[in-house]
C-alpha cells in the first residue's frame, strides 16, 4: 500500500467506477431478457389465436345473417300496400 515514496496509496483498494458488471450479473440479465422475450412471444401467439378465432366466427355468421335479412325484406315487401305508381305532372307552357 505504500507508493514507494512513503505515501499511502489509498485509492488502490477501491474498484474504479467504470468496472464492468460481473459475469454472473451479465448471465442473470441475459436470462431475464430471454424470459421476457419468450413471454412476449407466448402472449403474441395467444392474441393471434384469439383474433383468428373471432374472424372465423364472424365469417361463419355472415350467411345466417344474410338469410335473416333477406327473409325480413321479403316479408316487408309482401306486407307493403300496393300503391299507384307516381306519375310526373306535365306543365303546360304558355305561348306568347
Amino acid at each position: 500500500m505504500d507508493g514507494g515514496d512513503g505515501t499511502f496509496d489509498r485509492l488502490s483498494r477501491y474498484r474504479p467506477m467504470t468496472q464492468s458488471i460481473s459475469e454472473a450479473d451479465r448471465t442473470k440479465k441475459r436470462a431475464e431478457a430471454s424470459f421476457r422475450t419468450r413471454i412476449r412471444e407466448i402472449e403474441g401467439q395467444k392474441a393471434a389465436k384469439e383474433y383468428w378465432t373471432a374472424q372465423k366466427e364472424a365469417i361463419e355468421r355472415i350467411p345466417r345473417l344474410r338469410a335473416l335479412r333477406l327473409a325480413k325484406e321479403a316479408e316487408q315487401k309482401a306486407e307493403a300496400p300496393v300503391s299507384k305508381p307516381v306519375t310526373k305532372r306535365v306543365r303546360k307552357t304558355v305561348s306568347a
